[in-house]
């Protein structure tokens, strides 16, 4: 019973470990410059500055905003990925069918995916949805 306790034991962290995060190492400097997101029937630009800065451009209700905030990351070192919190304060998104958007500050994990030796930059705020800022 032990020996078959023992073998569950190292079999479910085996199995844990090929679950890890598939997300590639990347330099904090990659997440500097222009993203797109495409949600609602228009498309959102986000720029993001080394200077802890953020531009967030957007049309809604027929006008054409522009807003700016700060922005700050937080590196959680692991074996293999360097994964990186974005907090994006005072963040104001733009209403998703009909329902209004308050500011707020907003937290992401930036992700690194390769499709056809292209590397992109994910800054997902709506993950059931698949909705991200994509770096372009």
């Amino acid at each position: 019973m032990k020996l078959y306790a023992s073998f569950l034991v190292v079999l479910m962290a085996a199995i844990c470990t090929a679950c890890e995060s598939r997300r590639e190492y990347f330099k904090v400097e990659e997440l500097y410059g222009g993203y797109l997101a495409k949600y609602a029937g228009d498309t959102d630009f986000l720029e993001i500055k080394p200077e802890g800065i953020y531009i967030h451009k957007y049309q809604e209700g027929g006008e054409f905003r522009e807003e700016s905030g700060t922005w700050k990351f937080v590196e959680v070192p692991s074996d293999s990925v360097k994964e990186i919190d974005v907090v994006f304060y005072n963040f104001k998104f733009r209403a998703l069918k009909g329902i209004s958007s308050a500011r707020g500050d907003w937290f992401t994990l930036a992700e690194k995916t390769t499709e056809n030796e292209k590397s992109k930059i994910h800054l997902c705020f709506q993950t059931e949805m698949h909705l991200c800022f994509i770096k372009r």
